[in-house]
């Protein structure tokens, strides 16, 4: 059993290196801050439960790998590995763009969001609103 995780950092540094990644890129996206971030990949500091959860789920790699380097073969989800390649694909082609293309693209995400939100308000709104008219039919009748 293993009771050291050297070589966290090193994987971490990897990782971003092929995915063409900056620290900072997850730092953005994972709330970890800027200087932890820094320790983890210099090999300074092992990333608490929570850091190591958010980068294994940011860099598409398990947590048993991210600490170990290993990995356990019963973990071999094909549908989820292949939406870390659509999810890896689709970083590579953001990383190409400027930063005010970068922008435009995360302005129109939240649109998006933003959009599904509204939507599923106003469904559960219609279908309170329906619930609401039945009862009140049925109330003067």
């Amino acid at each position: 059993m293993i009771e050291n995780f050297d070589g966290i950092g090193d994987r971490i540094a990897a990782k971003l290196e092929e995915l063409k990644l900056k620290q900072t890129d997850v730092c953005k996206a994972t709330g970890i801050s800027k200087n932890a971030m820094s320790n983890y990949v210099g090999g300074n500091r092992v990333p608490d439960t929570l850091a190591t959860y958010k980068l294994s789920k940011f860099l598409s790699v398990s947590i048993e790998w991210l600490l170990t380097g290993e990995e356990n073969k019963n973990d071999s989800d094909s549908s989820l590995n292949d939406l870390h390649i659509v999810d890896r694909n689709l970083l590579e082609k953001i990383k190409q763009l400027s930063d005010e293309e970068r922008k435009r693209i995360e302005y129109i995400i939240e649109g998006l969001l933003i959009g599904h939100e509204l939507n599923d308000n106003k469904r559960g709104q219609s279908s309170e609103s329906i619930n609401g008219e039945e009862a009140a039919t049925s109330e003067t009748a």
